[in-house]
Parts: C-alpha cells; sequence; structure tokens
C-alpha cells in the first residue's frame, strides 16, 4: 500500500511540473499584438541573404489578458511565406557556412526568445519566427522585434502571411522550440491580400 501512495505521489507531481495547458480558444483580442509591421530586404551582409524584421505591440493591458491566465504561454508572431507555385522568393533560414548554420543569425528583445526551427512546416506554407517562450511577460505599449537572416530563394517576390499563434510550454521549465506546442492560431493578414516581399508590411489588428 505504501509503495502504491509513493509511486501516485511520484505521478502526480511529475503531471503537475508539466505545467497546466489550456484547450479552450480565447478572445484574439486579448492576446492578438494591436498593431505591428514586417520588413524584408536583400542583404548585402551574406550572400544570397535576405534581412527580415518584425516588430509589433499591444496598445493596452486588456489586449494582453489572454497571455496571462497562467505562467507558461508562449507566443509566435510568424512570417508566413508563399510556396505553392514552387517558387518562393525565401524558402529557408541563411545557412551561409558552418560557422552561421541556421539558428544562429537572430536576436530577439521578445521575452525568453527563441528561434523557431521549420523541422515540421508546410513546404507550401515557409514560416520565419523567432517566438517568446515565457509570453505572460509581454507589457503594453512597447515595442518588441525581432529579426533574422533567411536564404534568397527563386522568384524576385512573393505573396506573404502575417499569423499570430499562442502556444504552451511543456514541461514548463523548459525554455526553448522543442517545449513549445501550438494551442491557438489566427491569421492577421491572409495571402488573398496579396501582400508581398520584398518589402515593408503594415498591420492592424
Amino acid at each position: 500500500m505504501r509503495k502504491t501512495i509513493i509511486f501516485l505521489l511520484i505521478i502526480f507531481v511529475m503531471v503537475a511540473s508539466i505545467g497546466v495547458v489550456y484547450a479552450v480558444d480565447r478572445d484574439p483580442y486579448t492576446w492578438v499584438p494591436t498593431s505591428g509591421q514586417v520588413s524584408a530586404w536583400d542583404s548585402s551582409a551574406y550572400p544570397n541573404s535576405v534581412f527580415l524584421f518584425m516588430d509589433f505591440s499591444w496598445s493596452s493591458l486588456q489586449r494582453l489578458q489572454g497571455l496571462r491566465a497562467d505562467n507558461n504561454e508562449t507566443l509566435e508572431m510568424d512570417l508566413v511565406v508563399y510556396n505553392y507555385d514552387n517558387n518562393a522568393y525565401i524558402y529557408n533560414w541563411l545557412n551561409y557556412s558552418s560557422s552561421t548554420p541556421p539558428g544562429t543569425l537572430w536576436d530577439s528583445n521578445q521575452p525568453r526568445a527563441y528561434w523557431d526551427t521549420q523541422a515540421f512546416d508546410d513546404s507550401n506554407e515557409r514560416s520565419f519566427t523567432v517566438g517568446s517562450a515565457d509570453a505572460n511577460l509581454f507589457e503594453p505599449n512597447t515595442f518588441y522585434y525581432w529579426w533574422g537572416y533567411a536564404q534568397k530563394n527563386k522568384n524576385t517576390n512573393s505573396w506573404v502571411k502575417i499569423s499570430a499563434q499562442r502556444g504552451y510550454r511543456s514541461p514548463s521549465w523548459v525554455y526553448s522550440t522543442w517545449s513549445v506546442f501550438s494551442e491557438q492560431g489566427v491569421v492577421v493578414i491572409p495571402f488573398s491580400q496579396h501582400k508581398t516581399i520584398p518589402g515593408t508590411v503594415n498591420w492592424t489588428y
């Protein structure tokens, strides 16, 4: 009996430490940033490279409430590039040399920022983002940003989509791309608006 109780306690501690997972969608106006912009330009910093920059902010604390319901919230603001014609302007993060493999040329002021892998992305919609693994720490009226370098691909321009993805960390104490799981997604700008890069795309939500 004592062994059974100890085993159940161990299981309880393990489950509790993973973190709470919320399956119910939240009102997008309580977590999607109020406004932002994304830019993509050919760069001379590295051969065949494209510099990506995104910034965004929330206009009030009320617009952030959906990210403060628990302490393992994550957020990704994605630049998604159209590749249904197999001719995207950019397709992968920059892999310039052994010293600059994908995931090394980026920066962000987001809370516990992490570079997001493209390992499981749809080949028709190529996503580029640097996410936040501690999204409950975002503050209103503050400009947050991420930047990185992509590899220039085939076309001279492409349609883009801007999307917001709310997620959670599991286990909750691990702050990396491999511990982040998607929970809810919102398309801020769809492909149907025919916004293109290179260039700058502004958006509000």
